[in-house]
């Protein structure tokens, strides 16, 4: 069966062929089926590469950015420690504090078991407008990559 994949063994592209190597059947390239037993030949044959199309949400949720305002204020008016609120919110101690000092911020699912539990807004949503965004909210082609890295 004809597949472009990487050979399992040496790692180039191309065509690979269904080779038992030492008892282990594998996907591996024309050069590498010298190290086993071939157990069918590639088919000439059309594949059809599926393209990825990602859904662009019309909404998308992020933490607050005031969380640690938010916390700190609802726990001094509870009168609680840093210790007492963490553990209402199942959480550790360090955590509470770099998040009040804006050292942290809790994932979505964090944010939104808390908000349960304190009663106060901690997840909004924001508006999308057919932008994509990368998973810490950035839009996509902003931001600092590899490149810019090597640059300096």
């Amino acid at each position: 069966m004809l597949e472009h994949m990487l050979c399992e063994m040496c790692g180039s592209d191309g065509t690979l062929t269904r080779t038992i190597i030492e008892g282990v059947t594998m996907s591996v390239c024309q050069s590498c089926t010298q190290y086993g037993k071939i157990i069918n030949t590639p088919r000439v044959e059309t594949l059809k590469k599926r393209i990825h199309t990602p859904k662009i949400p019309e909404s998308t949720e992020k933490v607050a950015s005031d969380i640690g305002t938010i916390l700190k204020t609802t726990r001094e008016k509870r009168n609680m420690t840093q210790k007492e609120f963490a553990g209402i919110l199942a959480a550790k101690e360090s955590l509470i504090h770099k998040i009040e000092t804006d050292q942290a911020t809790p994932d979505i699912p964090t944010a939104k078991k808390w908000e349960k539990i304190i009663g106060k807004k901690l997840v909004i949503e924001t508006e999308t407008n057919g932008e994509i965004f990368m998973k810490d909210n950035t839009k996509k082609g902003t931001g600092l990559t590899i490149g810019d890295m090597m640059k300096n």
